[in-house]
């Protein structure tokens, strides 16, 4: 099927999109670009974009810093207090 998305891609940019709607508060789990890492980030779940062909996640912080994620990069978004939200694969709210 070329030029059909794949059905857990689908479903994962509607969990992550509902995430950005209702500005969830999350620590973000992400390989860095550098392979170095994974690094956690955390903030409110501002957007979900697209740039240049790739799609983001966009987390502002509580000092107002941007942090953008590739969601093909992201392990897992948890909530503060440490319960998943979202991981890599899985289309589930916990």
């Amino acid at each position: 099927m070329t030029g059909v998305p794949h059905q857990d891609a689908i479903d994962q940019h509607a969990v992550l999109a509902l995430l950005a709607m209702r500005r969830t508060p999350v620590v973000a789990r992400a390989r860095p670009e550098n392979g170095v890492g994974p690094v956690d980030a955390e903030g409110e779940v501002h957007d979900v974009f697209t740039r240049d062909g790739a799609e983001y996640l966009l987390l502002v912080d509580s000092h107002g810093d941007e942090f953008r994620i590739r969601p093909d990069r992201q392990l897992s978004l948890a909530a503060p207090g440490g319960r998943a939200v979202w991981r890599q694969k899985s289309a589930t709210l916990v």
